[in-house]
C-alpha cells in the first residue's frame, strides 16, 4: 500500500503534467495560479527604498565615487584594485582603518548605507543609519557598501553594484597583500599612483594594478539597433494592403504575413526601459522605422529614429520584410562597429555587463538555443523563420563543409559592422534579393538574427557564449503563470514576448502583458515625453 508521501507525489505528478498539456479546468488552473504566486511571492526588502534614478551601471559607478570621496576626505589613499564588469573594488592599506571606518560612519550620517563585512568564513551585513560601525565590522578583512533601489513592483537592486573595500596590510619583502587571501597579487612599496579610467570614469589606482588599461577587461564603444513598426497605423495599412495585392504574400502560406507580426503593444516603450536600467554600458541607440515615431518617443543626442529611406535602396520601398530591412542595419550613418541588435519584444531581465556579449578583443558572443535547425517537410508550409534558417545553413555548408545544428535564442544579437559588409560582398546575390523582397520570402537570408553569428564562427570571428534567456509566445494558455513565475523570481538575463502565428493574442493576454510589463519595468527612461 502506498504511503501519503507517495501518494501526494503521484498526485502532484498527474496535476503539473495535465496543468502543461492544457487539460485543467480553467477555474482549477486559476487556482494553482494563485497558489503559485503565494509560492513564489519571496520576502522583499522594505518598500520605501527610492527608485532608480540612472541605470545600475551607472549606480555602481556612483556608489564607488562617493565611498572614494568620502575616503579621501578622511585622509585616505585607496586605490582600484579589480573591475569585473559588476562591481568595483578598492584597496586600502590596513594601517588606513580607524579613517575608512570614520569615512563610511560620515556617510552614513547622511544617508543610509546597507555594510556587508567579511572575516575570513564569516559575512555579516547590517543597515547604518549614523553612529559607530559594529565592532566586529572594525576588524572585518573586507567591506561591501551599498544603497537599495527599487527596480520593480517588490523588487529592489543595489547588493550586486556594491563597491567592495579591500585591506591591505603587511607581507614579505616590504610588501603588502591584501589581507584574508592568499594571492600572488602584491602591492610593492614602489608602486606609483595612477589614475585610472573605467567606462570614462577616473579612479585613484597604482602602476601595479592597471585596471583600467588591463588588457582583457572589455572596454568598447557599442550601440544599440532597434527595430519597430506600428501596424495599427492607417497609412501604412492601406499602404500594405496595396502591396499585398500587388505582390500576393498570402499565396507563400509561410504565416509571414499575420497581423501579429505587425501589432504594437507598447513594447518598446518597456525594451527601452529595461535598456536604460539594466545596460546603461550602452553608448547610442537607433530606432529604425518606416518613419513612423511613437508619440511618446523623444529623440536626443543618445537616441535616433531611422527612417527605412535611409538605410534602404528607393526601389526596396516600402517594404514589409523584416529580413529586408535587417540586411541592412549596418547602413546607419554613425553606427558603432560593435552593436547590439534588438526586436522591440527582447527585454533584459536583470543588469547586463559588456562582457556578456562581446569579448574584450571585440569578438561578439551568440547564444545556440537548444531548437533545431528543421528539415523540411514535403507537403507543410515552412515558417519563414526555418525557411531562412535552412537557407543560412546550405550557405555555411556550401562555404565551409560544415552544418549548423541549433537555431538561435530570441535575445539581443552582438554583431560587428565589419562582418556584416562582407556579407554583402561575399554574399552578394542572396543578400541583394533578400533586401529587394518587399514581404518575407522562403528565399530570404536572416542575417543579422542568425546568418551573421554563424558565419562569424566560422571565420573565427563570433564565440559562443551564455546568457539565461526566456521565450513565451503570447498565445500561449500558460501565459499568466509564466509571467508570474519571471515577475517573482527575475531570474533571466533577456527574455522575449513573442507573437507569431496567431491573428493576435486574447484581449485578456493583453491586458496581463501589459499589467506584467508596468510592474517589471515601472521607472520611465529618458526617452519619455510622457514620463
Amino acid at each position: 500500500m502506498a504511503g501519503p508521501k507517495r501518494i501526494v507525489g503521484r498526485v502532484r505528478s498527474v496535476v503539473s503534467r495535465w496543468w502543461l498539456d492544457g487539460r485543467l479546468p480553467e477555474p482549477t488552473e486559476q487556482l494553482l495560479r494563485g497558489w503559485l504566486r503565494t509560492r513564489l511571492r519571496r520576502p522583499r526588502p522594505t518598500p520605501d527604498h527610492p527608485p532608480a534614478h540612472c541605470s545600475l551601471h551607472d549606480l555602481m559607478h556612483e556608489l564607488a565615487s562617493r565611498v572614494v570621496t568620502a575616503l579621501e576626505a578622511a585622509g585616505c589613499a585607496p586605490f582600484l584594485y579589480d573591475a569585473d564588469g559588476w562591481h568595483l573594488v578598492l584597496g586600502l592599506p590596513v594601517a588606513e582603518r580607524d579613517a575608512a571606518v570614520r569615512a563610511v560612519e560620515a556617510l552614513a550620517a547622511e544617508q543610509p548605507w546597507v555594510l556587508t563585512w567579511r572575516r575570513g568564513h564569516r559575512t555579516r551585513m547590517t543597515t547604518l543609519r549614523g553612529g559607530p560601525l559594529p565592532a566586529a565590522a572594525r576588524r572585518a578583512e573586507r567591506w561591501l557598501l551599498h544603497q537599495p533601489v527599487a527596480v520593480g513592483r517588490g523588487a529592489t537592486a543595489g547588493p550586486q553594484e556594491a563597491v567592495e573595500l579591500t585591506f591591505w596590510g603587511p607581507g614579505p619583502h616590504g610588501r603588502l597583500e591584501q589581507l584574508g587571501v592568499r594571492s600572488l597579487q602584491r602591492l610593492p612599496a614602489t608602486a606609483r599612483r595612477t589614475t585610472e579610467v573605467v567606462d570614462g570614469r577616473a579612479y585613484p589606482g597604482v602602476d601595479a594594478f592597471p585596471v583600467g588599461r588591463a588588457l582583457t577587461r572589455p572596454d568598447l564603444p557599442v550601440d544599440v539597433v532597434y527595430t519597430w513598426v506600428d501596424g495599427a497605423d492607417p497609412a501604412w495599412r492601406e499602404e500594405r494592403a496595396h502591396w499585398q495585392a500587388v505582390e500576393r504574400p498570402d499565396l507563400r502560406q509561410d504565416h509571414a504575413d499575420v497581423e501579429g507580426r505587425y501589432r504594437s503593444r507598447d513594447e518598446l516603450r518597456y525594451s527601452l526601459r529595461s535598456l536604460w536600467l539594466n545596460a546603461g554600458w550602452v553608448r547610442r541607440i537607433f530606432v529604425v522605422t518606416s518613419g513612423q515615431v511613437p508619440p511618446w518617443l523623444i529623440e536626443d543626442d543618445r537616441l535616433r529614429i531611422v527612417p527605412h529611406s535611409e538605410i534602404l535602396p528607393a526601389d526596396a520601398l516600402p517594404t514589409f520584410n523584416s529580413h529586408a530591412i535587417e540586411s541592412r542595419l549596418h547602413h546607419i550613418d554613425g553606427l558603432a562597429e560593435h552593436f547590439l541588435y534588438l526586436n522591440d519584444d527582447m527585454f533584459l531581465g536583470r543588469r547586463t555587463t559588456l562582457g556578456q556579449f562581446f569579448t574584450a578583443n571585440g569578438l561578439p558572443r551568440f547564444f545556440p538555443s537548444e531548437a533545431w535547425v528543421p528539415l523540411s517537410e514535403p507537403g507543410l508550409p515552412d515558417l519563414a523563420v526555418d525557411t531562412a534558417a535552412r537557407n543560412g545553413r546550405a550557405l555555411i555548408e556550401q562555404r565551409f563543409g560544415r552544418t549548423v545544428e541549433h537555431k538561435l535564442h530570441h535575445a539581443p544579437y552582438a554583431l560587428r559592422r565589419s562582418t556584416l559588409f562582407e556579407i554583402d560582398e561575399a554574399f552578394a546575390e542572396v543578400v541583394e534579393r533578400t533586401t529587394r523582397s518587399r514581404f518575407r520570402h522562403p528565399d530570404d537570408l536572416s542575417i543579422p538574427s542568425a546568418f551573421a553569428h554563424h558565419y562569424g564562427f566560422a571565420t573565427g570571428r563570433a564565440v559562443v557564449g551564455e546568457l539565461a534567456v526566456g521565450y513565451q509566445n503570447l498565445e500561449n494558455r500558460r501565459l499568466g503563470m509564466w509571467l508570474d513565475r519571471l515577475l517573482a523570481e527575475r531570474d533571466f538575463d533577456a527574455f522575449c514576448l513573442n507573437e507569431t502565428e496567431s491573428d493576435g493574442a486574447s484581449d485578456a493576454a493583453d491586458r496581463r502583458l501589459a499589467a506584467f510589463l508596468d510592474a517589471y519595468f515601472p521607472i520611465p527612461s529618458p526617452w519619455e515625453a510622457d514620463r
